[in-house]
Order: structure tokens, then C-alpha cells, then sequence
């Protein structure tokens, strides 16, 4: 089938958790050289892209005309935080396992697709179309600097893995939406000793809120996704104990799959706004839209999904195609017209977690799996 040369894996994997990328600030540049040393090793021509100075994205290009598929990894990782063991910065090959910060997500992954298209090179010199390999910034808080700006400047392909959400035996071809609210509270300033002159406007929210949880939005929605969530995140309000407070406010994030509605969700809940103010005239309320973000699936029958299950079949790895309530570069690769797929090679959920590690095994096989993917894409 495929040669996958582990120990490349493992010293590709190890070489890039030793570069502190942690973002913010990012320094993805630190991992600038290592990144494009394979890049050549692979014959790609290279782009180095920066929107700020050290906000690195890599872009390695081989073969010419279509389909073009590109695997998309990040540099960026999220600060290590408590409970290490180990230093997270100093990778640790142990028991099967690499362990440090980025080592799934997403330094391994990356070192995944590299060995992919490199196996896949060797017994298929020739293939049609083109094969690209990128290594972007500011994954971890946004995109901004990277994968978003990249699409802004116009890049474009065919089709998109991203080894960046799902797991060994689930691919993911949809993401739900994405509603920021934010919801304040209008009250009455008064001594907290004489409450009754006042009107607390943490109280009302309180009651509000209760009331929001238990709205039903609705179930007729895609069967791919999981019902809506809704998260009350964040609540401020009040100046101190002593005073009724004049004002609070509460920042709430839902997910909702696809087949339901923005319009219709905030109607709902305003009409929920709307009952309680008919109950207590006293309250006052305002509801405005901090984010939004629609949701996407990427059809199961697509050419792209088909020739990754087909791969995945092959290989005898059980594969289901899944949704997510999480959101990445996916959607914005979704509607600039690129369909995507997210796959991780590993079974268990360890992204951003102390002690973060990645199976040995699951980076070899997930190699096989991309470069004969890649075959049954461009062959």
C-alpha cells in the first residue's frame, strides 16, 4: 500500500511542540524553517504569507490543475495551563504515546499530512491536478491572521482535510451556527437597604433568562446535527452590595443545526421579552447580536466525502460522517465555495487538556489513510 516512515512522524511531531507558538502571540515564525525544510523535501514550491510581522502562514504547493485539494493545519497552539507533568514544551515519547502541547492539536496532525503527501508522492508521481499543504496562524483565536485572510487574498482550491476536529473514526462535514446575544437588564438605582424603591435589574434578568432556557425552538432540523444548545456564558451587573442595581447584563451563546432559523430563534425570544414585560411593566429589556455565523454541511454523497469514506473502507477504519457544535476553518472554507472535511487521528478528546498526548499508531494509520485518500481524489 503506502510506506509511512514513523520515526519521521515522531521527530516532525517533536520538532514543532518544541517551538513555543503559543497563542496569543502566536510566533508561528518559529516554526518557519522546519515547516518549509519538508516542504522542499516534498518539491513544493512555497509561499510565506504574513498579515503582521511573525504571524506565519506556510503555503506548499505541488502538481498543477484540478481537483485541488489542500490539507490545512495550524501552528498556533493554546497556552499549556495547569496540571502538566511534564514540561509541555519538552515532548515526551513514551508508552506508544508523543506527549506535549500540540501534539494533537494541531503539530501532529501536520506532521500527519506531510508524511501523507510524501507516501503518496512516491508510488503516484504522476497524478492530475494539485496537491497543497498549509501550515496557518491564529487557528486558536480566530483566523484572523490566518486561514480568514488567506481567503480574503483570494485563495482558492477545490477541496479542503482539515486534521483539526472529529476523531479516528468519525469525519466531519458540518458545523451548526453560531448566535452571540447579548441581553441587558434596565432597572432603578437604590439603597440596598430599602429595595422596594427601587427596581433590581440583576433580578429581572434572572427571571429572564430561566424563562429563555426553556424555550422551544423547534425539531425540524436537519437529522445530521444535534438539537440547539444554549449557553448563558457570562453575567455582570451591579456596583456593590449596598445598592439595587440600575443595570445587568447577560451574554448568551447558542449553537443551532441546520433547518432552523436566526430570525426565527430571536422572534421566539423576543416574543418571551415581550410576555414577561406584559407581566411585570416595571422591566426593560434590550437584546442585540453580537456574532452570527450560519450552519453548513458538505453533502454526504459529495465526491470529496464519498472518496474519503471509500479510503477509510479500504483501510478497514469505521467511519461515520458526523456534525459539530464547534466551529473552524471549515465554515469559512464552506462559504467561499470550498467544501471541507475535519478529520483527527485519535480516539479520545485531548486538545487543549494538561498532559495533551497522541497515539503513534493512530498518526501512522491516519497517514495511510490521507495519502490513500489523496490516491482516490487525484488518481
Amino acid at each position: 500500500m503506502f510506506k509511512i516512515d514513523e520515526k519521521e512522524i515522531i521527530k516532525f511531531t517533536c520538532d514543532l511542540i518544541r517551538k513555543k507558538t503559543i497563542n496569543p502571540p502566536g510566533n508561528e515564525y518559529l516554526c518557519k524553517e522546519i515547516v518549509m525544510k519538508r516542504m522542499k523535501d516534498l518539491g513544493m514550491k512555497i509561499e510565506v504569507k504574513e498579515k503582521e510581522k511573525g504571524r506565519t502562514n506556510i503555503i506548499g504547493k505541488i502538481g498543477t490543475g484540478r481537483p485541488s485539494i489542500a490539507f490545512i493545519c495550524h501552528l498556533d497552539v493554546v497556552p499549556p495551563g495547569q496540571g502538566w507533568k511534564t514540561d509541555p514544551f519538552q515532548p515526551i515519547v513514551k508508552s506508544g504515546k508523543i506527549f506535549g502541547r500540540g501534539s494533537l492539536d494541531d503539530k501532529g496532525p501536520l506532521a500527519v499530512s506531510w508524511a501523507a503527501i510524501k507516501a503518496f508522492l512516491k508510488k503516484r508521481p504522476e497524478f492530475k491536478g494539485a496537491i497543497y499543504f498549509l501550515a496557518v496562524a491564529d487557528e486558536e483565536k480566530g483566523s484572523e491572521l490566518g486561514m480568514k485572510w488567506l481567503l480574503e487574498k483570494d485563495f482558492k482550491i477545490d477541496y479542503a482535510l482539515i486534521p483539526d476536529s472529529g476523531s479516528m473514526n468519525e469525519a466531519i462535514i458540518g458545523e451548526k451556527g453560531c448566535l452571540w446575544l447579548k441581553i441587558t437588564s434596565f432597572g432603578k438605582q437604590a439603597h440596598g437597604s430599602m429595595p422596594e424603591l427601587g427596581i433590581n435589574a440583576i433580578e429581572k434578568l434572572a427571571r429572564l433568562l430561566l424563562r429563555i432556557k426553556k424555550i422551544n425552538f423547534g425539531k425540524n432540523f436537519d437529522s445530521t446535527f444535534d438539537p440547539l444548545t444554549l449557553n448563558i456564558g457570562q453575567i455582570q451587573g451591579g456596583e456593590a452590595p449596598n445598592i439595587v442595581p440600575a443595570e445587568a447584563e447577560a451574554k448568551i451563546d447558542i449553537r443551532y443545526p441546520l433547518g432552523l432559523k436566526k430570525k426565527d430563534i430571536l422572534r421566539k425570544i423576543k416574543q418571551e421579552i415581550q410576555k414577561f414585560k406584559q407581566e411585570d411593566p416595571k422591566t426593560r429589556f434590550k437584546i442585540e447580536v453580537r456574532a452570527w455565523k450560519k450552519p453548513h454541511l458538505v453533502p454526504k454523497n459529495s465526491f470529496l466525502t464519498q472518496k474519503f469514506l471509500e479510503a477509510a473502507e479500504e483501510l478497514k477504519i469505521p467511519m461515520s460522517l458526523k456534525t459539530v457544535g464547534g466551529i473552524t476553518v471549515g465554515k469559512d472554507l464552506f462559504f467561499a465555495g470550498i467544501p471541507s472535511i475535519c478529520h483527527y487521528p485519535t480516539k479520545k478528546k485531548l486538545a487543549h487538556m494538561a498532559n495533551e498526548y497522541v497515539e503513534i499508531k493512530n498518526l501512522v494509520k491516519t497517514a495511510e489513510l490521507y495519502a490513500l485518500f489523496l490516491e482516490k481524489l487525484l488518481c
